[in-house]
């Protein structure tokens, strides 16, 4: 009896050992495959074992699963480089309501590239002359803070009277914006600025002093003749900028 009991001890032994080797011989490979949601594929050969946690398919669909989804980052990386090369320049993104001293009242837009900017402007002064102005210069932007940046430019404007015979005059500025990022969408600069310009076509003091005033009430600082009628002035502005962006 005692040597059928010790046979039965010696089988059961050996039984547990062959279940354990057996569980440590499975290997199991598992791996993390991202597929865009609207592909389908269609596998012939699934097996899924009693571990939920894996999934068992042919070499033959594996390879075309990564091959598929090496397509899908190819297409998405062309996407993405595409949407880079529309965004290098932004066209009319953000629309700028001026008032100064030189364009009493204005409206600029513009055409950038990174930082850096091409200004379209127009606009009228209410004075005598009533003249409208037309203009264009460029920008650049640098960031100072978070919250602020300077934004210096160089515009040339035109002024055009329509209620005198004045000739129509020119003025050059050289602004130096400090602009405030009030939100995403609004920003507020405030731009001192240095000018110059060629008066020509002037017959006398008196169409000197009106062209003068047809531009701005600050009269220039510096003045000199270039000809017998042309002269030249060195003087100063000052703007406030309200821009609005899409």
């Amino acid at each position: 009896m005692r040597k059928h009991i010790q046979q039965l001890i010696i089988l059961l032994f050996l039984g547990l050992s062959i279940t354990i080797s057996a569980q440590k011989g499975r290997v199991q490979l598992k791996d993390t495959l991202t597929i865009a949601n609207d592909t389908v594929f269609q596998v012939d050969t699934l097996l899924i074992p009693n571990d939920s946690n894996s999934i068992t398919i042919s070499k033959a669909h594996y390879d075309s699963l990564l091959n598929d989804l090496k397509n899908i980052n190819q297409k998405e990386n062309q996407r993405n480089s595409q949407d880079v090369a529309k965004t290098d320049f932004t066209f009319f993104d953000k629309i700028s309501f001026l008032f100064s001293d030189y364009q009493n009242i204005g409206i600029q837009s513009y055409i950038t590239k990174k930082s850096t900017s091409l200004i379209i402007s127009g606009g009228l002064n209410i004075n005598k002359a009533f003249p409208l102005i037309g203009g264009i210069g460029i920008k650049q932007e640098i960031g100072l803070s978070e919250k602020l940046k300077l934004c210096p430019e160089i515009v040339a404007l035109w002024y055009f009277p329509t209620n005198t015979t004045l000739p129509i005059q020119n003025n050059n500025h050289i602004g130096f914006g400090f602009t405030y990022l009030y939100n995403k969408k609004i920003e507020i600069t405030i731009s001192p600025s240095i000018y110059c310009s060629w008066r020509k076509n002037i017959d006398n003091n008196a169409m000197y002093n009106e062209t003068i005033h047809m531009i701005s009430n600050l009269k220039p600082f510096y003045a000199i003749e270039t000809s017998a009628n042309s002269t030249f002035d060195i003087g100063i502005g000052c703007s406030i900028i309200f821009t609005l962006k899409r």
